[in-house]
């Protein structure tokens, strides 16, 4: 059993958001605003058993999260807008160019 200093919980926290991060967009957020809130919810307690309670289940959580993040990695679904990194002033060009479109365009080009 690990010894739930609080260097150890800090320890602990850093690690869950670290690993949070490597969800898809949609439930990295959820899972870190989980994180927080569950250390919010209970920093100010201070009974000894209760503390290595907290601890026990957020390693148990840790270890939820590693597992999820790797079957996450199996089955990546396509990057959504948000998650891409634009560079500043870069901005989004969608080109419509159906076939059909193109297809009328040289025919067009032919009978000139």
């Amino acid at each position: 059993m690990s010894a739930a200093t609080k260097e150890a919980i800090l320890s602990l926290y850093k690690q869950m958001k670290r690993e949070a991060i490597k969800f898809p967009y949609s439930y990295r957020m959820y899972a870190l605003r989980r994180i927080r809130d569950g250390f919010k919810e209970n920093k100010n307690v201070t009974d000894p058993s209760q503390i290595s309670q907290l601890y026990q289940a957020a390693l148990r959580d840790m270890e939820i999260i590693k597992r999820q993040v790797v079957i996450g990695s199996l089955y990546k679904a396509p990057e959504l807008i948000i998650e891409h990194q634009f560079k500043p002033g870069e901005r989004i060009i969608e080109k419509q160019v159906s076939s059909s479109s193109s297809q009328d365009a040289a025919a067009a080009s032919e009978k000139i």
